[in-house]
């Protein structure tokens, strides 16, 4: 396995590991996430959706590369969703694949993440105040405060996906193309980069219908070695049930 790949894969583990280090951050209380500027949704009524790239609203809209960073941070995404992503690393002995699904209401996240061909499932729920952790049907859970982190941030965090943050904060000069793009007739705002230590080039798709980062690659080369695919989301409400926590008890009433 060449060096940028075992990298890559240990940035991929890590996340997963992200749990354990994020309760005994908490506690040291050493932890200091930048705040994020994360889209939050906008469906103006049941059945309706956002405007899209095909509207008369975003045809007056170039997007450039002087532009695209502005235009991403002004997208609002829906205040309930629920969605899968596949995370997939590519390595010289095949792909590692996880599964997350993740519901979100009333700013409440819940995700259940798995490696595909495993079977341990972590299951999270990040509030306003707190992260509950807890694994398969466990009925124990743990319950961390929150410190200075931005609960979207953090919720965007344990779905395995990049923060709008990393868009955010390139350089204009590393970023390649900026654009309209479709994927699985999503349509998008596309960006390409190519920034950081190792040289990697990393393309985003992020949906002009809700605002929310639809597909993220990252390539060495014109090798894909990473991706993070959500696709479309269901817009449709998650039930109370979804955010119950092992004992019974709710996250949505407590």
């Amino acid at each position: 396995m060449s060096r940028k790949k075992m990298m890559a894969f240990s940035i991929t583990v890590s996340v997963f590991l992200m749990l354990a280090i994020t309760i005994s951050l908490f506690f040291s209380g050493k932890t200091k996430t930048p705040v994020a500027v994360l889209p939050t949704a906008v469906v103006s009524s049941p059945g309706s959706t956002p405007a899209g790239p095909d509207s008369d609203e975003f045809q007056l809209l170039e997007i450039t590369i002087d532009n695209v960073q502005a235009v991403i941070e002004s997208l609002s995404r829906p205040s309930s969703y629920s969605r899968a992503i596949i995370l997939d690393t590519y390595l010289d002995q095949g792909k590692v694949s996880y599964h997350i699904t993740a519901w979100v209401k009333n700013k409440v996240c819940k995700t259940s993440a798995s490696r595909i061909g495993g079977n341990q499932v972590t299951n999270t729920i990040v509030t306003e105040e707190y992260v509950y952790i807890w694994y398969g049907d466990e009925y124990d859970y743990r319950r961390v405060k929150l410190g200075q982190e931005s609960p979207e941030q953090l919720a965007d965090e344990y779905q395995k996906i990049p923060t709008y943050e990393e868009i955010l904060l390139l350089d204009k000069e590393d970023i390649l193309e900026a654009g309209y793009a479709e994927y699985e007739s999503e349509p998008c705002i596309y960006v390409k980069a190519n920034t950081g230590l190792l040289g990697y080039t990393y393309e985003y798709y992020v949906s002009a219908r809700t605002g929310l980062l639809v597909l993220a690659e990252t390539f060495d080369g014109d090798t894909l070695i990473h991706s993070s695919a959500a696709g479309s989301p269901n817009l449709s409400e998650p039930s109370d049930d979804v955010f119950r926590l092992p004992d019974g008890s709710s996250v949505l009433t407590s």
